[in-house]
């Protein structure tokens, strides 16, 4: 199948073809739902928003639930009927989720699945036969500010979806483990509608997180895993972890550990190696780029910052602006628009065709490597500075926990850069190893990357997708 050519009707052929196969296992409750009860019970899902809520195509439609089967149904019966999912964080901020609904406007939130009767076919056809029609409104993850909804197409997003799935070398031997939070693409897009245009089976677990690390190890053990999703503070977390020989060979035997969200250090990935003898393997995008763009393999040489081998159909230029190398991307499966406050749409602006990702980088040896992005670049004089190899010198120090690099607003003012550090085990009160951290750094960096002042904090905070929330620690603390 090719993913120019992939629409709605090629995943409900798809979801009969392997009518009998397991697509879902939900460790939760137990349950299993095939490939064919799952296109059954999304459709009587659609003809329930079909004819109790009356929505058609095009009307927008909240999905606010915990990762379940039940939040995958809802997602697909959207597709199926033509309307619009969101899919929100369950945990959102309840003022951030009101600014949410009155730029989204839905004609209907689904919050509580168990309240909702099925209901069975009717004559109502299924609607979304034109694949020009909007399927998702992704919002950013407002990690360095304010977040804005990304509007995509529908063959766009299944086309991505099928590109990724291949690139991955998914297949019907393939079980992938889910524990990603489903409201963003890697939870959606790289984890299960890539799994399931591929014939794969997706086993739900609990959203991973740093008190079921050992529950998380046992059931990649006890399902038989062989390839999943984590972020790269999950992989820092594991290394961490004291795991017996034997769980350290179950592990061994995973097919693939793929880092996604925000980057993976080189550091990380060595010492997962170290300790596991398991490659992690980065998986670089962007949801405006309707999700995966690369995906490191096992036969490339793992260089410093490369994110490894672009995926199907998308191509890559470096543009130097301003001295600074930006990669940009030319892909089919390029996002809609921006939805913005009072129903605004910011249509995505293209230099001879390609979107700028605002991602500082290079394309050599068949790989992309990627140095950080344009907006947190601090600019000291003439010279460049990067806040993520200040971050990666950091964390190598062995009482560092985690660490944000953030600058004043106002860089090309001479501004001043703020390292903000998270002690282990609650460290961060002693002078004594802020001292030592300070003549680590003075070794380890060049003059004009060390700190003006460096912050001990209890805790960096990061968004579900790994990234650090530079914004809210820049308003806490400087």
């Amino acid at each position: 199948m090719l993913e120019k050519n992939i629409n709605i009707q090629s995943v409900v052929k798809i979801l009969k073809d392997y009518s009998d196969r397991d697509l879902i296992h939900e460790i939760s409750n137990n349950k299993n739902i095939t490939y064919l009860e799952f296109l059954r019970k999304s459709e009587e899902f659609f003809y329930f928003l079909t004819e109790k809520k009356k929505l058609i195509p095009g009307d927008k439609v909240i999905i606010k639930l915990e990762n379940s089967s039940e939040y995958l149904i809802s997602i697909f019966a959207c597709f199926l009927g033509g309307f619009v999912a969101c899919p929100i964080d369950k945990e959102i901020p309840n003022n951030k989720y009101k600014k949410i609904k009155k730029i989204l406007d839905a004609k209907y939130e689904v919050n509580s699945f168990y309240k909702i009767k099925y209901f069975k076919k009717s004559s109502k056809r299924l609607n979304a036969q034109n694949k020009n029609l909007l399927c998702l409104i992704i919002f950013t993850s407002g990690s360095t500010g304010e977040p804005k909804g990304i509007q995509i197409k529908l063959n766009q997003y299944l086309g991505s979806a099928l590109s990724f799935g291949k690139l991955a070398e998914y297949d019907n031997t393939t079980i992938i483990y889910h524990c990603l939070p489903m409201h963003y693409n890697a939870g959606l897009l790289n984890t299960f509608f890539s799994g399931l245009l591929c014939g794969s089976k997706i086993v739900i677990g609990p959203q991973i997180n740093m008190v079921n690390l050992f529950k998380f190890w046992r059931n990649l053990s006890f399902f038989k895993i062989n390839s999943v999703h984590i972020v790269p503070e999950i992989a820092n977390a594991l290394i961490k972890l004291n795991v017996d020989r034997e769980m350290s060979d179950e592990i061994q035997k995973i097919d693939k550990i793929i880092s996604t969200g925000s980057h993976l250090y080189e550091e990380t990935k060595d010492n997962f190696d170290r300790k596991y003898k398991k490659r992690l393997l980065s998986c670089y995008g962007l949801t405006e780029i309707g999700g995966p763009i690369t995906l490191q393999d096992w036969e490339d040489t793992f260089e410093e910052n490369s994110v490894g081998k672009i995926i199907k159909n998308i191509s890559i230029k470096i543009f130097n602006k301003k001295d600074l190398n930006l990669v940009y991307v030319k892909t089919p499966y390029l996002f809609d628009s921006y939805l913005l406050e009072g129903g605004k749409i910011q249509k995505p602006k293209k230099t001879k065709g390609y979107f700028n990702t605002n991602d500082i980088g290079e394309y050599k040896n068949n790989q992309l490597f990627i140095y950080g992005r344009k907006k947190e670049i601090f600019k000291r004089g003439s010279e460049i500075v990067s806040p993520q190899d200040i971050e990666n010198i950091c964390r190598s120090f062995k009482d560092v926990k985690d660490c944000a690099a953030i600058t004043t607003d106002d860089i090309n003012k001479g501004s001043k850069i703020y390292l903000l550090v998270e002690y282990k085990n609650n460290k961060f009160s002693t002078v004594k190893n802020l001292n030592l951290l300070k003549k680590f750094l003075e070794k380890n960096l060049k003059k004009i990357e060390f700190p003006d002042k460096i912050l001990l904090v209890s805790k960096i905070l990061r968004t579900s997708s790994g990234k650090i929330k530079k914004s809210d620690m820049k308003k806490m603390y400087l």
